[in-house]
């Protein structure tokens, strides 16, 4: 009993030292907001969408590895913090400011990137 209760006690231990990087949320809402030029406004609107799109596609590719690493081999080498799904949101939702921000400027929103479905 105690040759089958020590290696697995060992390897719960080690399970709880194992850490993946937090997420690092950007503001959804910044004081100069309202000072951005409409040039600036969609340069950072096509930025958010470019990186968030990548993060998401990243992310969802990941999930089965993470899926299959966590259950089958160590789950150390997971990441279960969904810390890119976490910032594609992030930035989706500052997005969404920018755009309102640019239509209360009139500025021309009509070429504006699509948003990429948001991670669940």
């Amino acid at each position: 009993m105690l040759r089958v209760f020590f290696p697995v006690a060992i390897c719960l231990l080690l399970v709880g030292c194992a850490n993946t990087r937090d997420p690092q949320i950007m503001a959804i809402s910044l004081p100069k907001d309202y000072e951005l030029s409409c040039g600036q406004i969609i340069t950072e609107y096509c930025s958010n969408t470019e990186t968030a799109t990548a993060k998401i596609k990243k992310n969802n590719d990941d999930d089965v590895q993470d899926a299959v690493v966590g259950t089958l081999i160590w789950p150390g080498l997971a990441d279960f913090k969904n810390a890119d799904g976490i910032e594609a949101n992030a930035m989706l939702d500052r997005n969404i400011r920018l755009k309102n921000i640019a239509l209360e400027k009139k500025c021309e929103v009509a070429n504006l990137p699509q948003q990429p479905v948001r991670y669940d």
